[in-house]
């Protein structure tokens, strides 16, 4: 093998052993915790496909841009090869809570925008991964091809909690941005009942 091994020719590697990431990662995580640590990385890379130590170290310094002791299996997938964005939405939630928090991150100019090169760089830095799988998961995600996307589309992807107890609900197999209804509007004496415009749920009043 050549003296520094990338992920993408390990990826190759991998899948001449394992027909799928799943099966990559089972094989890793030899303690059953749902993560990859940096020694059982190291045992299959080294042991299976035959890397240097020197090379599995440097390829696990770069997965793991945030310091991290593991990386959770959806990391592991999407660095062997699983490019969708069910597998990055499992990702980012196990990192992030709020959706304003993904979209920050990935946000580098804080203009309000992601664009195709912000997000490719967000995921190499922090997640170690490469061009080919950011490529495959952009065409999902960009699916109006506009170059760029805004928090709304992070949000219908689902990647975080939206804030103010708005709700995401699945509705013919995408996630979508319901309101939670708000508490009772109080109307003016006689006007119970009548329905209040723009009311979040066409709620009507109550009297008070």
């Amino acid at each position: 093998l050549e003296p520094v091994v990338k992920i993408a020719k390990q990826r190759v590697l991998m899948a001449s052993i394992w027909q799928s990431a799943s099966l990559v990662f089972q094989n890793a995580d030899r303690d059953a915790d749902f993560r990859v640590s940096r020694m059982e990385y190291e045992v299959q890379a080294t042991v299976m496909v035959e890397l240097s130590k020197m090379n599995a170290v440097f390829l696990w310094t770069s997965f793991t841009g945030l310091g991290q002791e593991t990386i959770h299996r959806s990391h592991y997938l999407l660095l062997m090869g699983q490019a969708t964005v069910p597998t990055l939405r499992t990702l980012v939630r196990d990192r992030f809570d709020l959706v304003d928090a993904t979209f920050n991150a990935s946000d580098a100019n804080r203009d309000g925008s992601i664009t195709k090169a912000e997000f490719f760089k967000w995921l190499l830095v922090d997640y170690g991964i490469d061009d080919e799988i950011s490529e495959l998961l952009w065409i999902s995600i960009d699916n109006e091809e506009m170059g760029f996307v805004k928090v709304d589309r992070y949000i219908t992807l689902g990647f975080g909690r939206a804030a103010g107890g708005d709700v995401l609900v699945l509705l013919r197999g995408q996630l979508v941005l319901t309101l939670r209804p708000g508490p009772p509007r109080v109307c003016p004496r006689g006007d119970q009942g009548r329905h209040v415009p723009g009311d979040a749920g066409g709620a009507s009043c109550t009297a008070r």
